[in-house]
C-alpha cells in the first residue's frame, strides 16, 4: 500500500508547483509521423500518445487521445493508467520522489525547464494567403457565395484573416490565428466541399497547419482563439465562442451584436486562452454534441465570477438525427437566406416596416453570386 493516497501522489506527479505539466500529449514530428492507430476506432494516424517530459517514463501505446473527438472520444489519460495500475505508480514515486513521513511533505527531483519562446509567422505570408486573387479557387468562399452573398463572404474574409493554400488544387481553406497582440500564431488549413459546405472527410480528414507545411524548424505553438485580434477592435462588444473557425464567419456575418470567435476544437485553446475574456460578456454556443463538455466549462468560469452564459439552442432546435451528426449554429442560421435573417431582425425594431412592405408588395433581393 501506498505511503500516500494514490490519487494525490497521480496530481504531484502530473503537475508541478509552478503549473509546469509533466505527463503531455506527445507534439506531432513531421520527421517521425508519430501519429497512431486509435485503440478505441481503429483508424490509422488519428491516436496521439502520453509521453514523460522528464523521459523516465514509458507508458504502453494505449495511455493517449483520439484526434476524433466528437466521432470515437476515446482518451485514456496518465491518471487513469496510473490508479488502473497502482503498482507502477509505486515504483515510479520510490524512483522519483521523496516522502518525509515526519512533516508529511512532497519534494520531487529537482529539473530544468527550458524557457519556450512562442513561435510565430511572418505577416507577408498571411497577406499573401489573404489575396483576393485566389478566392476563386476556394472551395469554402465559393460555397459561402452562394449562400450569403459575394460581397458578404469578402467583407468576412478580410475581416477575420481567411486565406486560401495551394494544398488540395489551391482549393483549402486557411483559419489565421492572430493573437490580440497580432502575433501570427498559425494557420489551419482545411478542405471544404464547394457545394455543400461540408469538410471533406473522405478516406481521411483534409486538415494540416502552415508552420507543418512550411517545415520550419523548432517551431513552438501556443494557438489563440481563432478571430482574436478582433477583441481589441471592438472592446465593448459581447464576445460569442464557437468551437469551428467556419462556424464563426458565418454567425458573424449573420448576428453582428458578437464578436464571433473559434476555439478550434471541443476544447482547443478553451482553457489556455479564457483568462483574455476576463472583462467581457461572454456566450458559449457549443456544437451538439459539445454541450456536456462546455456546461462543464461554463460552471469552472461562473465559479471564477465571469461574465458568462451558455446556450441550449442546439439542444431544443434539433431532431436525434442532427445532434447524432454534430450541429452547429453555423447549420442552424444557414437555413435561412442572410436577407430573411436581416427583414427579420429589422422588422423587430422597426415593426411598422412590415405594412410598407406589404402595401407595395415588396419582395427580397436574390444574393450576389459569382461565377
Amino acid at each position: 500500500m501506498l505511503a500516500i493516497p494514490a490519487i494525490l501522489a497521480i496530481s504531484i506527479i502530473i503537475k508541478t508547483k509552478m503549473s509546469i505539466y509533466r505527463f503531455i500529449l506527445e507534439k506531432y514530428d513531421r520527421s517521425k509521423m508519430n501519429r497512431y492507430t486509435c485503440p478505441g476506432c481503429g483508424r490509422k494516424k488519428e491516436f496521439t500518445r502520453y509521453i514523460d517530459t522528464m523521459e523516465i517514463f514509458f507508458f504502453p501505446p494505449n495511455v493517449g487521445k483520439c484526434n476524433r473527438v466528437n466521432n470515437c472520444g476515446y482518451h485514456y489519460p496518465p491518471s487513469q493508467f496510473f490508479r488502473d495500475n497502482p503498482e507502477v505508480l509505486k515504483d515510479l514515486m520510490s524512483e522519483d520522489m521523496r516522502f518525509d513521513r515526519n512533516n508529511h511533505t512532497i519534494t520531487t527531483k529537482p529539473h530544468t525547464v527550458k524557457t519556450v519562446h512562442i513561435s510565430s509567422i511572418d505577416k507577408n505570408i498571411l497577406h499573401f494567403s489573404c489575396a483576393e486573387k485566389w478566392y476563386q479557387y476556394n472551395n469554402l468562399f465559393l460555397f459561402l457565395c452562394s449562400k450569403i452573398g459575394q460581397k458578404e463572404t469578402i467583407q468576412i474574409f478580410k475581416e477575420y484573416h481567411v486565406g486560401t493554400s495551394k494544398k488540395w488544387n489551391r482549393a483549402a481553406t486557411v483559419f489565421w490565428q492572430v493573437s490580440m497582440s497580432g502575433e501570427i500564431r498559425t494557420g489551419k488549413i482545411m478542405l471544404y466541399h464547394k457545394g455543400n459546405g461540408h469538410r471533406v472527410k473522405e478516406d481521411y480528414s483534409r486538415i494540416a497547419w502552415v508552420h507543418t507545411e512550411m517545415n520550419i524548424k523548432d517551431f513552438h505553438l501556443e494557438q489563440c482563439f481563432f478571430g482574436e485580434h478582433l477583441l481589441n477592435l471592438y472592446p465593448d462588444k459581447a464576445v460569442g465562442i464557437v468551437e469551428s473557425e467556419k462556424s464563426a464567419i458565418i454567425s458573424a456575418t449573420y448576428i453582428k451584436d458578437f464578436i464571433w470567435i473559434a476555439s478550434g476544437g471541443i476544447n482547443g485553446c478553451l482553457n489556455s486562452r479564457y483568462h483574455i475574456l476576463r472583462n467581457r460578456k461572454i456566450c458559449l454556443f457549443p456544437d451538439s454534441k459539445a454541450y456536456a463538455s462546455w456546461h462543464t466549462f461554463y460552471i469552472k468560469l461562473k465559479s471564477e465570477n465571469y461574465s458568462i452564459s451558455i446556450s441550449n439552442l442546439l439542444e431544443f432546435k434539433t431532431n436525434e438525427e442532427q445532434w447524432n451528426a454534430g450541429i452547429d449554429i453555423a447549420d442552424i442560421l444557414l437555413q435561412q437566406s442572410l436577407q430573411e435573417t436581416t427583414l427579420t431582425y429589422f422588422l423587430q425594431s422597426n415593426p411598422y416596416m412590415q405594412l410598407l412592405i406589404d402595401t407595395f408588395d415588396l419582395e427580397l433581393c436574390e444574393n450576389e453570386t459569382i461565377e
